[in-house]
């Protein structure tokens, strides 16, 4: 009889084992949504920017937010299922039977949903910023506290966009050009009207893609999606004169939608401001509760926030 329990027992820890293995990476990987190839990349910069690696994926494009939380929600099945069985086995060692395992286990999974973040982003510590990188001077973005890096290298989508435009010297808007000698705030609200009138369309229905960061000459003709409006918002404000430092797209989590959503901030005498295709007016960063603030990045570096 001891034998028959030692060998339930034995079987039960190893398919314990199995299902704890079913980590996000191993799912994506068995799923067909990436290869092997694209896991070990994702993994190495994932080691070097301290980000989740469900963050790498949607940085690198290989999958959708929509995907990224399905493949949690099964990973968090695979979980509920192998902490049951860990129950079993406990009880089974004491010799008390425990009551037989069935869909009921997996409620769990769907109520205890808040427990990961709504856009499928684990948390992770933050990284020390490198060595010799430069001390921020102004406020955290929306309450939040930050730590920055000058190593701009793996997100991609920023550096390959920044590779076919220069800022610096890109063409100004006809309707921009008379405010290169207004205030700096008026400058900010004239970038903004200015945007927010182009077409909002997603990616996928733009081009076919899930995720593709246009240059301003492209977004005016085409219309685009949150990053695009961010992306040519900075690069007017640069073409009027606004300095690197002053100057940040932000990724954040948008606690209403439950949605990563991009914006830009700007930082002004006036204070910390952000442009957001979703209101008409800018709108302060001090006190405003809506967004949680991911990373934020300019050609300088990057800052990683937690709240």
């Amino acid at each position: 009889m001891s034998q028959d329990k030692n060998k339930k027992a034995g079987f039960l820890m190893g398919l314990q084992a199995n299902l704890e293995r079913n980590r996000l990476g191993e799912l994506l990987v068995s799923n067909g949504t990436i290869t092997t190839e694209q896991l070990l990349s994702a993994l190495r910069i994932q080691k070097q920017t301290g980000f989740a690696l469900g963050t790498v994926l949607k940085e690198q494009g290989l999958i959708t937010g929509t995907g990224l939380k399905a493949t949690l929600m099964q990973q968090m099945a695979w979980r509920a299922m192998a902490a049951s069985i860990a129950f079993v086995i406990g009880f089974s060692a004491l010799g008390i039977h425990s009551a037989r395992a069935t869909s009921a286990s997996l409620e769990g999974v769907t109520t205890s949903r808040k427990s990961v973040p709504e856009d499928g982003l684990q948390k992770v510590s933050l990284n020390r910023a490198s060595p010799g990188s430069a001390v921020r001077t102004y406020e955290p973005l929306f309450g939040a506290s930050e730590t920055r890096s000058a190593d701009i290298s793996p997100f991609t989508k920023w550096t390959g966009i920044m590779a076919r435009l220069n800022p610096s010297t890109a063409p100004l808007p006809e309707a921009l050009s008379s405010k290169k000698a207004a205030s700096e705030l008026e400058k900010v609200k004239a970038v903004n009207a200015y945007y927010n009138k182009i077409r909002y369309i997603e990616d996928k229905n733009n081009f076919g893609k899930s995720d593709y960061w246009q240059t301003p000459a492209e977004f005016v003709s085409r219309g685009g999606d949150c990053e695009d409006f961010a992306i040519a918002k900075y690069t007017a404000l640069k073409a009027l004169g606004f300095t690197e430092s002053q100057l940040r797209l932000a990724i954040v989590q948008d606690t209403w939608k439950g949605l990563p959503h991009a914006i830009l901030i700007v930082y002004t005498a006036d204070g910390a401001k952000f442009l957001d295709n979703q209101y008409k007016e800018v709108k302060d960063v001090d006190g405003f509760d809506r967004y949680k603030p991911v990373y934020s990045i300019n050609r300088t570096g990057w800052w990683r926030h937690t709240s």
